[in-house]
């Protein structure tokens, strides 16, 4: 009775379920944790991202002060392939500022290395929302939306990224390869 009423209401504390005392599998592996702890913060909903004000308070896990030095960090561990250090330096970033559209551009491009394309999807379309002239942005949404299997989305969204710099080389040969898919 006492087992399945743990399964059912969650009663072992994650440092039991991980050291495997409990028997249980755990219900969120170590990665998946360290995804998860990230991404705090910040809410993934409707094609959007917004700090989520039920969670730990837009808790940031930096405290340097100008949120330019933390932007400037969280590329530097994209570049170095840190993907969970950019995740959090670019959640942070956008806690920060909210209104920094190359903050959500790079959490959208650390996402989609971890395959979390619905929320990197979430991170380009805030993005777009804030300057809808960014192209970087509506390419890499057109990304997402063919990973998701939304195709014609992804169409949509490249046209109209091809009509605001119709000379981008990269945006045509998409539009041109998802024609014949």
């Amino acid at each position: 009775l006492s087992l399945a009423l743990c399964s059912v209401v969650g009663c072992a504390t994650s440092q039991s379920m991980t050291t495997g005392t409990s028997g249980l599998t755990p219900p969120m592996g170590y990665k998946e944790q360290m995804l998860a702890e990230a991404m705090a913060g910040l809410m993934y909903e409707s094609d959007r991202v917004l700090p989520d004000p039920f969670g730990e308070g837009g808790r940031l896990a930096w405290d340097g002060g100008d949120w330019k030095i933390r932007l400037k960090e969280a590329h530097e561990f994209l570049e170095t392939g840190r993907t969970i250090q950019a995740i959090r330096a670019f959640t942070d970033t956008v806690l920060l500022a909210p209104n920094e559209v190359e903050a959500y551009e790079g959490l959208g491009r650390s996402l989609i290395l971890k395959n979390r394309y619905k929320e990197a999807l979430a991170a380009f379309l805030t993005a777009i929302d804030r300057q809808p002239g960014r192209v970087s942005a509506q390419f890499a949404a057109g990304d997402a939306l063919q990973r998701l299997g939304r195709l014609q989305d992804a169409l949509e969204i490249w046209s109209a990224a091809c009509g605001l710099d119709p000379n981008n080389g990269p945006i045509h040969s998409r539009l041109a390869a998802a024609y014949f898919l």
